[in-house]
């Protein structure tokens, strides 16, 4: 069976370190050959135009000609949704570590998750849909600072991930700038309460469950910062020990019949120490995936060694705890809080002291890298150029 890595960004190549750390080649589809991540040696990349739609079916049935086998490890969340409604379409011989359809479904959007985690009794903060993009209904208690964003992924451009408001003035302007957005409808968006709290209270637990719905691997870290500030994706994380993240995961996940990778974010209140669901990822690896791989838990290989039937793969827990760094998004996260005087610099070299592993070096595969800086070199020459 041969892993087949959907989407080779950051997300795709550090899935393929993790799967080659286990001796496993894996094959790649992705639509950016100029990406720095093409420089990589040891993967078989294969263009495919369009990471979505009909583009991404054809691409799959062409690569199943070849009778191999594949269990696909999507880096994309547009993929797994065309995945998920695609399946007829697909082949006996790609293998798809889905739940059924409307457990999918439900996972991939917010509103229908909140419903569902309400259902379950788990602590999540309510949660409120858009209707109209000038009114509220009058039963929305929204309580400020909320948070607005997306009910499911939403590729367009302007469009931030998500909005943390203070005010009314504030939600209501920034519901007026969407609205201008074309081919976005208010009843995209909703809107909950914001967990007080900065970045270091987001936790997350990564995990990967059999089709029997039995969690295989568990990891449980936190995120030391985020890019952009408050709102945006993982920076820097590194382990945690979290018993109630790792058991409500796990009790929600088991409840809906979950089957693949998955993993569950959280964010523990500053106000009172409450741990509250935020929102899980279904299907795809995760932008943090990394930091469970330097601790010695290998989840996209523990995923393809029960998809392939092989033994069960074993953690290797870290003598010392390893912090995972993306950078460039981590210093420019940095350079943001020490501007607004929340950090110092002597504080952001210390909250990463320790062994580290990075988003975009390895020891192993410097291809990547080496190319990247050689880009990031010509840019500053051209720019320094301009300026003569």
């Amino acid at each position: 069976m041969v892993p087949l890595i959907i989407g080779f960004g950051v997300n795709g190549w550090n899935v393929y370190r993790a799967l080659r750390e286990g001796g496993v080649s894996p094959v790649a589809l992705d639509n950016s050959p100029s990406s720095v991540f093409w420089r990589s040696r040891g993967v078989r990349l294969v263009y495919c135009e369009h990471l979505g739609g009909s583009s991404l079916i054809k691409a799959l049935q062409t690569l199943a000609g070849s009778g191999d086998t594949y269990a696909v490890i999507s880096a994309t969340e547009e993929a797994v949704r065309t995945l998920s409604e695609g399946r007829e379409a697909l082949p006996p011989n790609v293998m798809l570590p889905f739940p059924e359809r409307q457990t999918l479904d439900m996972l991939l959007d917010k509103w229908q998750f909140y419903s569902r985690a309400v259902a379950e009794g788990c602590s999540i903060y309510p949660l409120h849909l858009v209707k109209d993009w000038h009114e509220l209904e009058p039963k929305t208690p929204v309580q400020f600072p909320c948070i607005l964003k997306a009910r499911r992924k939403l590729y367009a451009p302007g469009l931030a991930k998500a909005y943390r408001l203070q005010n009314e003035a504030e939600l209501w302007s920034v519901l007026e700038t969407i609205s201008r957005i074309p081919g976005v409808a208010p009843t995209d968006f909703v809107i909950q309460r914001w967990v007080a709290g900065g970045d270091g209270d987001v936790i997350f637990c990564l995990q990967y469950y059999d089709r029997r719905s039995e969690p295989k691997i568990s990891f449980v870290g936190r995120k030391i910062r985020q890019w952009h500030p408050e709102t945006g994706g993982t920076c820097s994380a590194e382990p945690l020990a979290d018993a109630e993240a790792l058991i409500e995961s796990t009790r929600f996940f088991q409840a809906v019949g979950m089957w693949g990778l998955c993993s569950m974010e959280f964010k523990r209140s500053a106000e009172d120490g409450k741990l509250s669901m935020i929102e899980p990822t279904a299907c795809r690896a995760d932008y943090q995936e990394g930091v469970a791989v330097a601790n010695g838990y290998n989840i996209p290989l523990a995923a393809y060694c029960d998809l392939a039937g092989l033994a069960d793969y074993l953690p290797r827990p870290a003598r010392r705890p390893v912090k995972w760094v993306h950078a460039g998004d981590d210093f420019q996260s940095a350079l943001h809080y020490v501007g607004q005087g929340s950090l110092t610099w002597q504080g952001w070299a210390r909250s990463l002291r320790g062994p580290k592993a990075y988003a975009i070096f390895s020891p192993a595969d410097p291809w990547p890298f080496l190319d990247l800086v050689r880009q990031e070199a010509i840019r500053h020459i051209k720019k320094v150029w301009r300026r003569r």
